[in-house]
């Protein structure tokens, strides 16, 4: 104040965040028959949807499977005897954006 005159200072810029959900836990994949893995996780804390990403070998190119709001999803068409590698992430959309979880699930696998 300066005398009776309450004095304020300029307005601070806008800031925003985005909230980041958890990471899926308890991913598991299991054999549904000779050609398909059912997956099923937890549900992630501050999620809207999730991502499956899979691939053929451990260490080798994961690619996008399945973008979904369930929390199971079964993988179809599988070659009989060959093991499939799978791991999931979760994200929140905000506006337009997704806004992905910090870390992916643990890695799992199962041979169709």
């Amino acid at each position: 104040m300066v005398g009776t005159v309450k004095v304020y200072s300029y307005l601070s810029s806008i800031a925003s965040s985005k909230p980041v959900p958890s990471s899926p836990t308890k991913v598991k994949a299991i054999r549904a028959s000779s050609k398909s893995i059912k997956l099923t996780w937890s549900t992630a804390s501050g999620a809207n949807g999730y991502e499956v990403f899979k691939s053929t070998s451990i260490n080798g190119t994961y690619n996008l499977l399945w973008r979904t709001e369930s929390l199971y999803c079964t993988n179809s068409r599988l070659t009989a005897g060959r093991t499939y590698y799978y791991k999931v992430r979760s994200y929140r959309t905000v506006g337009n954006t997704r806004v992905y979880s910090d870390k992916w699930s643990a890695v799992v696998y199962a041979k169709a």
